[in-house]
């Protein structure tokens, strides 16, 4: 549906308030993955994949804010990730 339909339904149902419907696409956002091959050695991916191209990784809870800290665990980031996505034109 388009906005304008949907706007043009609204009035005629006078349900309508602006303020509550946000006709924005969502944007796309990088989550970090954690590597199948090795423990602690995280990638960066949009859509579920890895943006260098790495195809066995899982999910994890980390947030993007975490991306670069090292613990006790020494904690690997993937560096091809990281220059992908400092150069976002090449995505």
């Amino acid at each position: 549906m388009t906005k304008e339909l949907f706007l043009k339904l609204a009035k005629k149902i006078r349900c309508f308030n602006k303020k509550r419907y946000n006709f924005s696409l969502p944007k796309e956002e990088y989550k970090i993955r954690e590597s199948m091959y090795s423990s602690f050695f995280y990638h960066l991916a949009l859509n579920g994949n890895a943006i260098c191209g790495e195809n066995m990784t899982m999910g994890t809870r980390l947030s993007l804010e975490t991306w670069g800290q090292t613990s006790h665990l020494n904690e690997r980031y993937c560096k091809k990730c990281e220059k992908i996505k400092n150069n976002e034109k090449y995505l």
